[in-house]
């Protein structure tokens, strides 16, 4: 009896141990086919991390490639890709905000993007050389080596804020906006006696509120000679962006400084009177736009293009704003 009870009790045991190990050997078999094709399947996601990652990088890349070649404009360059295969590149660059700039192509050679066209104009069928689809030069031209149409991505600021670029045959800039003057007559009247200047007010900021700042600063743009400022600050022009208790924010609508021209650059000066936005001898960029002067004084209004996203959400954008600002420069007179 004892034997027959202690074979009982072996063969239960046997059981047991055959059904554990059956067991198992399923739970290892779905484990490793299971992981398996999460390996597979991560192996995928991964590859198309990788692509999206690449394509992510070409952007990062050009954009750049661009600011190491316009180091003055780093802080404000912004570069868009319109179409894009793995080794070619095809899009937009833009300097500043609100700025026209350019068309732009780019290859990738041994792991690194190149660009190999840049420009403002026609794009030269040449570029087929370098084995570009055919989606990318689609609107090419060829061009007459004597007689180029692709013209530089620098842009000529308007007397109304705007910004024009250059344009083909020739290359010169375009017509600026016809500038439209309102009739100032019945505005209210602004006068400093201690800067010895006067404007006059536009109804559209008297409606909203404004608030006028003086003081005295130096100015990057002409550093040896301390300037009088005029800080002219009003609320958001419906429609705008801002809502809720937004609506009451302020903000400069522009800044005037009244900068002594003794000691100033000359070169800098007439950049700033001709609207330039950009000084490649001295590798400066202008932020600046010109409104009077007499034989003491330049006048000009600081923050231009570099407010672009801030005014269009504060509505200055508008081209009831814009007349009222520059209709408000019209009346700046100095009162010796």
């Amino acid at each position: 009896m004892p034997f027959i009870t202690q074979g009982k009790a072996n063969i239960k045991y046997l059981l047991i141990v055959v059904f554990v190990a059956a067991v198992s050997s399923g739970i290892i078999f779905f484990i490793l086919n299971y992981s398996q094709k999460e390996i597979d399947g991560l192996g995928k996601v991964t590859e198309l991390k990788k692509t999206d990652k690449s394509i992510g990088t070409s952007n990062v890349a050009i954009q750049k490639l661009f600011t190491e070649k316009y180091p003055q404009y780093s802080n404000t360059l912004s570069v868009g890709i319109e179409k894009e295969t793995e080794q070619y590149a095809r899009g937009s660059v833009n300097f500043v905000a609100g700025v026209p700039g350019g068309i732009f192509l780019a290859e990738k050679l041994d792991e690194k993007w190149q660009i190999v066209h840049e420009g403002n104009g026609q794009i030269p069928c040449d570029l087929s050389f370098y084995g570009f689809p055919s989606d990318m030069l689609s609107d090419c031209t060829t061009l007459d080596a004597n007689n180029p149409t692709v013209c530089t991505m620098d842009a000529k600021l308007c007397p109304d804020g705007s910004y024009v670029g250059r344009t083909v045959p020739n290359c010169e800039f375009e017509q600026c906006p016809e500038l439209k003057i309102e009739d100032t007559t019945s505005w209210k009247l602004y006068k400093n006696s201690n800067f010895g200047i006067e404007f006059k007010i536009a109804p559209i900021f008297e409606e909203v509120g404004y608030e006028i700042k003086e003081s005295q600063s130096k100015n990057h743009y002409i550093e040896k000679q301390i300037c009088n400022v005029i800080t002219f600050n009003t609320k958001p022009i419906e429609p705008y962006v801002y809502y809720g208790s937004e609506k009451d924010r302020t903000g400069a609508l522009f800044t005037l400084f009244i900068c002594p021209k003794q000691d100033c650059d000359d070169e800098i000066c007439q950049a700033i009177k001709e609207n330039k936005i950009e000084i490649p001898s001295k590798n400066v960029t202008l932020f600046t736009r010109y409104v009077t002067e007499n034989e003491n004084y330049l006048v000009f209004d600081e923050g231009g293009p570099s407010s672009g996203d801030f005014s269009d959400a504060m509505g200055w954008l508008q081209e009831k704003v814009v007349t009222a600002k520059v209709s408000m420069f019209s009346t700046f007179k100095f009162l010796r």
